[in-house]
């Protein structure tokens, strides 16, 4: 884990980045969670690969949901909903699988271009603060498979669940120092046209610099509201 003195040291290094180093090979394991009842994702001591968050295709249209169905699920709290996925392009960083292996990139080298040759499949706004924002519900939501053979990245936590809204200051700061992995978009061809690119996925990244020492709990902020789910 991190401490504040740690964080502080090497924040200026990219702490708050994912890790797309040689090198994070050491797959992680479902067991008890230590932190809250249930499942939990495990590492034995060696930094995780890049985990997808994989897609239930028997919810919504081939796994995809609409706004509308993603509040209705939330609201009566129906089966599935606490695995909703919402694809979100905030920390600026894509997993870039429509021009190249899957290399982590900077979403403003490729974003540009990419609009400028009518490329996105996506509604895509730019924010005042130069972040860009998915718009409407083409492909831009998801339910996650509750299976933890194969979708292990369902499994893991967030370390401050329960304590903080998502939305509040404390937790910005926390979440790099309470939460070891990080959440990407993946940039993919539209299954439509293979020349055009959507985002329709999410990864969970070993967050760079952190310490991976030990077994420990694999965790991820999720950014709820903290009443927002009650199991």
């Amino acid at each position: 884990l991190l401490d504040g003195s740690l964080c502080d040291r090497i924040w200026h290094l990219g702490l708050k980045d994912p890790d797309d180093a040689i090198g994070g090979t050491a797959q992680p394991k479902v067991c008890n969670s230590v932190m809250y009842g249930g499942r939990g994702l495990f590492s034995e001591g060696a930094k995780p690969p890049p985990l997808e968050y994989k897609r239930d295709t028997a919810y919504g249209q081939d796994g995809f949901i609409t706004e509308t169905q993603s509040e209705e699920m939330w609201g009566s709290k129906s089966p599935g909903a606490e695995y909703i996925m919402e694809v979100s392009l905030d920390e600026g960083w894509i997993r870039d699988e429509f021009c190249g292996d899957g290399r982590l990139r900077r979403l403003d080298e490729v974003l540009p271009q990419w609009m400028s040759e009518g490329r996105c499949t996506q509604e895509l706004v730019q924010r005042k603060d130069g972040t860009w924002e998915l718009r409407g519900d083409h492909r831009t939501a998801y339910v996650g498979l509750n299976d933890p053979d194969r979708n292990p990245a369902a499994m893991a936590n967030d370390a401050l669940f329960g304590q903080m809204c998502g939305n509040d200051e404390r937790y910005a700061e926390l979440d790099p120092r309470c939460n070891s992995l990080v959440m990407v978009p993946c940039a993919r061809a539209s299954p439509e046209d293979a020349t055009k690119v959507e985002f329709s996925a999410i990864f969970f990244y070993p967050r760079r610099g952190w310490r991976w020492q030990g077994r420990q709990e694999l965790t991820v902020g999720y950014w709820w509201e903290l009443n927002e789910y009650k199991g």
